[in-house]
């Protein structure tokens, strides 16, 4: 059985309660007990009032998905701007023109605002989910403050042009907003940057067996050990004055905050019975800071 719980109905009665009475009404309706609910898909969004996107502000976007944008005809404005497709997207668009040409509940949040409302929305499907190492009901509610900040901080962000790489912009203020909401609105599990990060450092460790057996057969060492131990000394040679250990601080500082007081990865790898913490101190925001 599938079960979609509309934004109305988790508005009137509450997320968990909406969850609960959906899953009795399944269970009713097959006859039996049912086991733990799976998500499929979450969405989350956000509304800002008094926050006009406009044509100039695309370039500002940065991200390795594609865009899509929808203008307003005879203005500078935008309705609509999406960063990538289905199992990950993030919208951006105008929710007051939507309210007034169909209608909806949205006002009733506003508090009497009456001018232009941007609402950020971040749509992750299963596929994504189990990505993350979501895979029941209950692990998508506590993991969508971690859904929302990968989507805000990762997948998409809006920065102020300057000279640098894009990367190197300053963030908008409105895009600061956008992302507190991780920390302010959304519950936290640290599933998803344990999961994310675990991945990076799998792969990691495949592309160094891979360098270090091709430097094995140029230097004919074939012992993994003795080719470690002569490698401090092939390394200076193209040190070219950076410091090992400050290399290692300064990528260790772009981890998640979470991830670095809480989880040894080494500890989790060492098999059963090792599985290292990953849930992040919740008084401690789990974002990128700008250098």
């Amino acid at each position: 059985m599938w079960m979609q719980l509309r934004s109305a109905f988790i508005h009137e009665v509450g997320l968990e309660r909406a969850v609960e009475e959906s899953s009795r009404v399944a269970s009713d309706v097959v006859g039996a007990s049912l086991a733990g609910p799976q998500a499929s898909r979450l969405d989350l969004y956000a509304d800002l009032g008094g926050w006009v996107i406009v044509q100039a502000d695309r370039i500002g976007l940065v991200t390795h998905a594609d865009l899509r944008a929808h203008f307003r005809a005879g203005t500078e404005e935008l309705e609509t701007i999406q960063a990538g497709k289905s199992p990950l997207l993030v919208r951006l668009y105008r929710k007051d023109i939507e309210v007034r040409q169909r209608g909806g509940f949205a006002p009733v949040f506003w508090d009497g605002w009456s001018g232009a409302v941007t609402r950020v929305e971040v749509q992750a499907g299963s596929e994504k989910l189990r990505a993350f190492g979501i895979s029941s009901v209950a692990d998508a509610v506590s993991s969508r403050g971690d859904i929302w900040r990968y989507a805000t901080s990762e997948f998409l962000e809006l920065r102020m042009p300057t000279s640098g790489p894009r990367e190197s912009w300053p963030l908008r203020p409105e895009w600061r907003m956008v992302q507190a909401v991780g920390n302010e609105s959304f519950p936290s599990s640290g599933l998803v940057p344990f999961v994310l990060v675990q991945g990076d450092r799998l792969r990691y460790l495949r592309a160094i067996f891979g360098y270090l057996s091709s430097l094995g057969a140029i230097e004919n060492e074939a012992d993994l050990r003795g080719l470690l131990r002569t490698l401090p000394t092939a390394l200076r040679s193209v040190e070219r004055g950076r410091l090992f250990s400050a290399e290692v601080g300064r990528k260790r500082s772009r981890l998640p905050r979470g991830i670095r007081s809480t989880v040894d990865f080494r500890a989790a790898g060492a098999g059963p019975g090792k599985e290292a913490p990953w849930a992040p101190d919740p008084s401690q925001p789990n974002t990128r800071t700008d250098e």
